[in-house]
């Protein structure tokens, strides 16, 4: 009975042999999660490198630009372009002055105390 204990106590694991082959995974698997950060920062970099940036231009400049572009190079359409970005010029410029021409118009239109409607 005694050999077939010991013969038994062999295969069972105890938290020393546990902790040992857990350090020994860690060993092995520290250096490759420390190369695939080291990967991804480095891909990171690369990225923001080439990123795009947001255009700083303001909208009736860009307009301005595109239609200079269009008429220099002269492709089949380019009149229609041309009035097309001609139209998208004039509505920025109407929607852009709405509210100052609606602020301004506003002012003395009616009195108090004349006209409740209550």
């Amino acid at each position: 009975m005694k050999a077939k204990y010991e013969s038994n106590c062999k295969g069972i694991m105890t938290a020393e042999k546990i902790l040992n082959a857990c350090t020994e995974n860690l060993q092995v698997a520290r250096p490759k999660v420390l190369s695939v950060l080291q990967q991804t920062a480095e891909n990171e970099r690369l990225i923001e490198s080439k990123a795009l940036r947001s255009n700083v231009h303001s909208p009736s400049h860009y307009l301005s630009l595109m239609r200079s572009r269009v008429m220099e190079e002269q492709a089949p359409g380019n009149l229609t372009r041309v009035r097309i970005l001609d139209d998208l010029e004039k509505q920025r410029k109407v929607a852009t002055d709405y509210p100052k021409r609606e602020k301004k118009g506003n002012h003395g239109r009616f009195k108090r105390g004349v006209g409740n409607l209550c």
